[in-house]
Order: C-alpha cells, then structure tokens, then sequence
C-alpha cells in the first residue's frame, strides 16, 4: 500500500467524493447518505456547503497521488464528530485506519464522537483501534436504505 496522506479538500475534490457516493454498495455500508446519490445537482451542493463552512474541517484522502476518500470533522450538538469515506475499491487496505489516525492528529478536541450502522463492522473495527468506545445506540432515518436504522455512538477521550 502506498503512503496515505490527507489535505485541505477542495471544489476540484467534489466530482471524486460524488462518485464514491455514487457506488450503491458503499452508499448502503454508509447508510447515512442522500437519498439519490444520482442526484449531481444536490450532491455537488451539498459538498461546496461543506467546503466553504469554516466549520467543517474537510480533508481529501490521498494515496499514490489520487484521491481515495475524505475525512471530515464537524461539530453536532456542542460536540466534535469525525467521518470518513473511502473508495470501495480501497477497502481492506487500511486506508480508513491511516486516514482516521491522521485526522485525530489534526483534530485535537476531545472528546471525539463518530457514528455507524450497527452492521458496518469494519468501520467500527477502524473506530475501536484508535481508541473510540461504544457509548450509546440510536434508531435513524438512512437515506441511503431508505429505512430506519441503528447506529452505534462512539467516543473517543
């Protein structure tokens, strides 16, 4: 694998991040998506809201020179979260790990909240290896499924 970085996302970032958004079985793993990821329109508003919200902190996953995901923070309820997406065609790899341990060094507010749904394994193995405990349980609308969904809260101090 090569070197995982992160950097500053931009406007020339969004096309990537909304084909990632794009891929129906990553978009259901997610689960907490737009409702039509076809929807360009929508989705190219939606990232350059949260490009140019001082208060989002969006980052472009980078590896070989391509981008391969995102990692964000942003504030919910007087409280920090972390997210990140990854391009399917990068799991297994360990590029959420590398990117979520670079953004925990960029953000260091604690504590830290990140959510997934309770069937996304894989994320929530991400979480735990970097220090983020279980601390609650919650039932939310999906987009992406369409559906009411349980989701684990986690927390890192």
């Amino acid at each position: 694998m090569g070197a995982v970085s992160l950097r500053t996302a931009g406007t020339d970032d969004i096309g990537a991040f909304i084909a990632f958004q794009q891929d129906p079985v990553a978009s259901h793993m997610a689960a907490f998506t737009a409702a039509d990821p076809n929807d360009l329109v929508a989705a190219w508003r939606k990232w350059s809201e949260i490009l140019a919200d001082d208060a989002i902190f969006a980052h472009a996953v980078v590896m070989d020179h391509s981008v391969v995901g995102n990692a964000i923070s942003f504030e919910v309820d007087g409280v920090t979260e972390v997210s990140y997406w990854i391009d399917r065609g990068y799991w297994g790899r360990g590029v959420a790990s590398s990117a979520l341990m670079l953004l925990l060094e960029r953000v260091p507010t604690r504590p830290l909240r990140a959510r997934t749904a309770v069937d996304n394994a894989r994320s929530q193995a991400v979480l735990r290896k970097h220090g983020f405990v279980q601390i609650a349980d919650e039932r939310a609308f999906a987009d992406a499924r369409g559906e009411y969904v349980d989701e684990y809260i986690y927390e890192l101090n």
